[in-house]
C-alpha cells in the first residue's frame, strides 16, 4: 500500500523512551524511515546536522529544554516539521503558530495525518 510518508526520512525527538520507541515503530510500518529517536536536544540537533531529515516530529520539551532551537534550524533548511505535547497549543509562542500540533497522547493515525499536514504545508 503507498503511503504519504513511505521513504520518507523522520526525525523523531522524544525524551519518553516507551513514547519514542512505539512512534519509530509506528513510523516504519508505514514505511517511513527513523531517524533516532533522540531524547535529548543535543541527541536530536545532532541528528539533524548529520542526516538527511524530510521531516520531524517534535516533542516541544526535551528534558528541561525547549525544542525551539531544533525546529529553527529545521524551518532555516526548509525541513517541515511538526510538534507533538502534552501541553495545549495556546502554550506555544506565537512564532510557531503555523506549526501543525499533535496533542498527546495520540494515536498513530493522528501522528502520521499530523506529518503529511507538515509536509503540505499545512498547519
Amino acid at each position: 500500500m503507498d503511503h504519504a510518508l513511505e521513504g520518507r526520512r523522520v526525525l523523531v525527538a522524544d525524551d519518553e523512551p516507551l513514547i519514542a520507541m512505539n512512534l519509530a515503530e509506528e513510523l516504519e510500518a508505514v514505511g517511513a524511515a527513523v531517524v533516532g529517536p533522540a531524547g535529548t536536544l543535543e541527541n536530536a540537533l545532532a541528528l539533524f546536522a548529520d542526516e538527511r531529515v524530510d521531516v520531524a516530529l517534535l516533542d516541544v520539551m526535551l528534558g528541561n529544554d525547549f525544542v525551539y532551537p531544533l525546529a529553527d534550524k529545521l524551518a532555516a533548511r526548509g525541513t517541515p516539521y511538526a510538534f507533538a505535547t502534552g501541553y495545549g497549543v495556546e502554550m506555544l509562542p506565537p512564532d510557531y503558530a503555523d506549526v501543525p500540533v499533535c496533542a498527546k497522547p495520540f494515536a498513530t493515525d493522528a501522528v502520521v495525518e499530523t506529518l503529511v499536514r507538515a509536509l503540505a504545508g499545512k498547519p
